[in-house]
């Protein structure tokens, strides 16, 4: 069960978008209690945890145990709705003049950004700082307080 679960829970995890939403995934067969492509037969697994009901709702809470509310489930935003949030992140800076600021200040304005859960590629296209500088500036940005 518990590889089921981080099977079907990769695609947000990663962002992707929701259970459902992703096209690789046989969750579907899961969640309608059969498989409308009849690859995966789901009727073992669904007899052991209740139904299919009984496992989305599992799913579910297995998943805010893992992650906050607002990561699950989540989707890319564009790089212009990104830009409006670096806007609203740092109100005062405009998000392409980060790359003057001294390496400290810069530094946490990236932080800022990472944890308004803006992507490092989506930091980097609209800022001009390279993703690697990104990377190592927000390195821990889920533990940062």
């Amino acid at each position: 069960m518990q590889l089921l679960d981080y099977i079907y829970l990769n695609p947000v995890k990663g962002a992707i978008g929701s259970l459902e939403a992703y096209r690789w995934s046989s969750f579907r067969a899961y969640q309608l209690g059969y498989d409308p492509f009849d690859i995966c037969d789901a009727a073992p697994m669904l007899d052991i945890v209740g139904g299919s009901r009984h496992y989305c709702e599992h799913l579910k809470e297995v998943a805010g145990r893992i992650w906050s509310v607002e990561i699950l489930p989540r989707r890319r935003i564009l790089d212009e709705d990104a830009l409006s949030v670096a806007r609203e992140v740092l109100p005062s800076i405009d998000p392409a003049l980060l790359k003057a600021l001294p390496r400290p200040d810069r530094d946490a304005c990236l932080l800022r950004l990472r944890r308004a859960h803006l992507t490092v590629k989506q930091i980097a296209r609209i800022t001009g700082i390279g993703a690697t500088s990104v990377t190592k500036a927000t390195v821990g940005w889920r533990e940062a307080a």
